[in-house]
């Protein structure tokens, strides 16, 4: 605000200069002791405009599961929950007011490390033998190969069913414990990946549709769900059809990657489930 004043002894008038208006109005977000740290996070890579959807709502559960995901041990995250305890119960509230904010982050992504560790039976990388493991593991011997065999139904015919919770711990130690772990944390990675490159695509369809932009929901929505869907989603569907293919009938890799022999593996497998005498198996 500028004030000006005239050179005349008995008149002083004052004049407001205004600035141009906003275009957009500015962005107030309410938040709380467990939303707080999500929130800055979101502001981090960048502030939603007024009346956008707010991501950090989803960041609450995605952000320390996706950690626990890449650092799933049940040791490691026993050593963050205790961590979390000593600041909920320190004075670290004066001393380090930062790490006292993040509090809650730090709790969840303990317990997200604890139960994804629990999934990979991991503790500080040596196996847990909570059940009764569904391989049978003989003597080694000298000079012998050792194989293992399964004591699970393997045609899921209504026998004994996989490790109950988890990876089985007779994979570690394996010799292919490398090969399997990998691939396996590979394709959960892959899966809630995408899942979460689609909830961010649903969030700007949302937005495009409460702002009434048809030019956004049209020209770059759904191309982008599209492309999504047709590369990645494509492969989301093949190893989840990979998973439920039951080990004795596992169908060749490079059989499945066409869509006609995806469709065709998809009617033998249900036909099967639903007729056992169909003439389709």
């Amino acid at each position: 605000m500028k004030l000006h004043f005239h050179s005349s002894p008995n008149i002083c008038p004052a004049t407001q200069d205004r600035g141009e208006a906003y275009k957009t109005a500015p962005t107030y977000t309410k938040s709380n002791t467990l939303t707080a740290i999500y929130q800055d996070l979101v502001d981090t890579y960048g502030v939603p405009r007024y009346r956008e959807a707010n991501p950090a709502l989803l960041t609450v559960i995605s952000f320390p599961f996706l950690f626990g995901v890449m650092y799933g041990d049940v040791g490691h995250g026993l050593m963050l929950l205790m961590g979390a305890a000593w600041i909920f119960w320190s004075d670290a509230a004066s001393s380090m007011p930062d790490l006292f904010r993040a509090r809650y982050l730090v709790l969840l992504m303990g317990l997200f490390s604890v139960y994804c560790g629990l999934l990979y039976n991991d503790f500080f990388s040596v196996g847990l033998c909570i059940f009764q493991s569904r391989w049978s593991i003989p003597v080694e011997r000298p000079g012998h190969e050792v194989k293992l065999e399964p004591l699970y139904d393997i045609t899921n015919s209504g026998g004994l069913g996989p490790y109950p919770f988890g990876v089985d711990p007779a994979w570690h130690g394996a010799q292919n414990e490398l090969v399997y772990m990998n691939s396996l944390k590979m394709k959960i990675s892959v899966l809630l990946g995408v899942a979460q490159m689609m909830a961010g695509l649903l969030l700007r369809v949302a937005n495009a549709i409460h702002q009434r932009c048809k030019l956004d929901l049209l020209c770059e929505c759904v191309p982008m769900i599209l492309f999504m869907l047709g590369l990645f989603g494509y492969m989301d569907c093949m190893i989840l059809y990979k998973w439920v293919t039951p080990m004795a009938n596992a169908p060749s890799i490079i059989n499945s990657m066409s869509l006609g022999s995806l469709w065709k593996h998809f009617v033998i497998f249900w036909a099967s489930a639903c007729n056992p005498g169909s003439p389709w198996v």
